[in-house]
C-alpha cells in the first residue's frame, strides 16, 4: 500500500502537509516525496508515501510530474495498464522512462481526462493535478479497496489516505460520532468514517476542483448496468477468475497467500496449478486442539488444500501470548472495522512481512460472490417459504410488543 495526501487552501500549508506526509511512513516506507503548488487565488500541496511493487526504480517516486506541469500522487494498481501504456504509445508523442502503472496512469489521465477513469480495472485511490486545465481530480476504485477520506475546516479541504492524516494536517484530533460508529460497525457501509466531519470519498465516485469554478459535484462513474444472464456462466465465470489471478501476479517482490482452505483461497490455488503457474507459499491460521470449539477449522482445511495442491503452508497458531497482541491491532486502527477476521489478517501480515514477502493474494470478498457464508444459505431458505412469513408476520407483529425492552 501507498500513502497520499492532499491539501487545499488559500494560503501556503507547508509546514501541514509535511505533518501529513510523516503520518503515513508506514503506508510507504520505501519514499515520500511533496510538491506544492502556487495557483493565483489558492495553494495546493500534494505528497505520497511509496511501497515499492511493480517497479522499483526512482522515475516512479511521487509525486510524479507530468505534460503541462501536471502532477499525480497514487496508491493501488491497474490491472490493465499494459492494453492503455499500448494504447498510449499508438497514440504516439510519449516516451514512458519506467515500468510503473502510475507512470501509465499520469498520461492517461492528461489524455483522456475523466472519461478514462470507467475503463480502470484495478484498485486505486488517486489525487491528479491537470496543468493545463487547472483542475484536481481524486478518485477511488468501484469497490473501494482503497481508501481516502476528506474533511474541511477554516475553507481549507484536506485528502489523506488515513484519518490520522487529516488529524496531522489539521493539527489536531478529530471527534468520533457514536452514532456513525454504530452504523459502521452493523453496516459496514462506506459513507461512515465514525469521526464528526470527516467523509470518505465514495467507492466508484470521483471528485472535482476547479482553480476558475470550484469544487463541483462528485460523479458517480460505476453505475448500475442490467446484464444479460451469461448462457455458460461456469466457463465464463472461470475465464475471468483465471485473467484477473494472471493480472495479479506481476510484482518485483516475493509472492504469497493467505490461504483459509475455504472456497475462495483454495480455489486461487487450484487456478494457480491449473495455468501452471508455480504454487504461491501460503499462510494460516491455526487453533489449539482444546481452542477449536471457539473457533474454525481453518488450519485443518488449509493444510489439506496445501497438501491437495502442493504448495508450503506456515501455519500461525493462536495462543493467548498471540492475542496479547490484540491491543496493539487496535491501536494500529485507522477507523472502526466490522470485521472479526480482521485481526487475524493483520497478524497474518505481519507474519507474511517478516519472512521477507511483499504482496499476498487474498480470496477475500468472494464469500458474498460464493455464497460462502452460513447466513446467506439461511436467506436462501427464507426466500423459498415467503409465503409462510407472509402469513406469519401479523402474529409476530402483535407479539413485538410483548418481547422484554433492552436498557
Amino acid at each position: 500500500m501507498c500513502g497520499i495526501h492532499v491539501y487545499l487552501s488559500d494560503s501556503p500549508q507547508e509546514d501541514s502537509l509535511q505533518h501529513m506526509m510523516a503520518s503515513g511512513t508506514h503506508r510507504g516506507p520505501d519514499h515520500s516525496g511533496r510538491e506544492s503548488i502556487s495557483l493565483a487565488n489558492h495553494w495546493l500541496g500534494l505528497a505520497a508515501n511509496r511501497l515499492m511493487i511493480s517497479d522499483r526504480s526512482t522515475a516512479s517516486h511521487q509525486p510524479l510530474a507530468g505534460p503541462e506541469h501536471s502532477w499525480l500522487i497514487y496508491n493501488g494498481e491497474l490491472y490493465n495498464a499494459f492494453e492503455l501504456r499500448n494504447e498510449l504509445l499508438q497514440i504516439g508523442g510519449i516516451t514512458f522512462k519506467s515500468r510503473s502503472d502510475t507512470e501509465v496512469l499520469l498520461h492517461a489521465l492528461y489524455q483522456w481526462g475523466t472519461d478514462l477513469i470507467p475503463r480502470l480495472n484495478g484498485m486505486f485511490a488517486f489525487a491528479f493535478w491537470h496543468g493545463q486545465k487547472q483542475e484536481l481530480w481524486l478518485a477511488r476504485d468501484r469497490s473501494g479497496m482503497k481508501p481516502l477520506y476528506w474533511t474541511q475546516a477554516d475553507g481549507d479541504r484536506v485528502y489523506s489516505s488515513e484519518v490520522r492524516g487529516l488529524m496531522a494536517g489539521l493539527g489536531h484530533k478529530l471527534r468520533p460520532e457514536p452514532e456513525e460508529i454504530k452504523n459502521l460497525l452493523m453496516q459496514r457501509h462506506p459513507q461512515y468514517s465514525g469521526y464528526q466531519g470527516v467523509q470518505p470519498v465514495q467507492p466508484g465516485a470521483y471528485h472535482r476542483w476547479s482553480a476558475a469554478l470550484g469544487w463541483s459535484e462528485t460523479k458517480w462513474y460505476a453505475q448500475p448496468r442490467n446484464v444479460t444472464p451469461p448462457s455458460e456462466p461456469i466457463s465464463q465465470l472461470k475465464e475471468l477468475m483465471t485473467d484477473a489471478l494472471l493480472r495479479q501476479m506481476e510484482a518485483q517482490v516475493p509472492m504469497g497467500m493467505f490461504l483459509s482452505g475455504g472456497v475462495d483461497s483454495t480455489l486461487l490455488l487450484a487456478l494457480q496449478q491449473e495455468e501452471g503457474i508455480p504454487r504461491l507459499p501460503a499462510f494460516s491460521v491455526s487453533h489449539r486442539p482444546e481452542d477449536v470449539r471457539f473457533g474454525t477449522r481453518d488450519g485443518d482445511y488449509a493444510a489439506q488444500a496445501a497438501k491437495q495442491y502442493r504448495t508450503t503452508l506456515d501455519s500461525l497458531e493462536i495462543t493467548p501470548q498471540v492475542l496479547e497482541r490484540f491491543p496493539e491491532y487496535i491501536q494500529g486502527m485507522d477507523v472502526p472495522i466490522g470485521d472479526s477476521g480482521g485481526f487475524l489478517t493483520w497478524l497474518l501480515a505481519g507474519r507474511a512481512k517478516s519472512q521477507g514477502f511483499g504482496v499476498v493474494l487474498s480470496g477475500a470478498g468472494a464469500d458474498e460472490l460464493f455464497a460462502g457464508y452460513n447466513r446467506l444459505a439461511a436467506y436462501q431458505r427464507y426466500l423459498r417459504r415467503l409465503e409462510f412469513w407472509h402469513r406469519t408476520a401479523p402474529l409476530l407483529q402483535k407479539l413485538a410488543p410483548l418481547l422484554p425492552t433492552a436498557k
